[in-house]
């Protein structure tokens, strides 16, 4: 399999979702690394239904996490070091 299928999280706190949201984002890189590799050894349907599953997450799920990031996190971090306002 190249993408393990989703589901609810199972996150119980902030820093939970945040590392839970990171793993996905490896994982679906990882998922378009293989997809990539595998070239015709994989069937057109498993390739297309990968692909959809990466795209979807990164046209989707991606921009809201990046999102929250930027609104909720960045604030937050701003002012503590220089090298995070850089």
């Amino acid at each position: 399999m190249l993408v393990p299928s989703g589901g609810r999280c199972g996150a119980e706190g902030l820093g939970d979702l945040l590392d839970e949201c990171h793993v996905r984002i490896r994982t679906c890189r990882r998922a378009a690394e293989r997809l990539a590799a595998a070239g015709d050894r994989i069937g057109d349907e498993a390739a297309t239904a990968v692909a959809g599953d990466i795209h979807r997450y990164f046209s989707l799920a991606f921009p809201l996490h990046l999102a929250d990031e930027d609104d909720s996190i960045a604030p937050r971090l701003r002012g503590g070091s220089a090298e995070i306002d850089g």
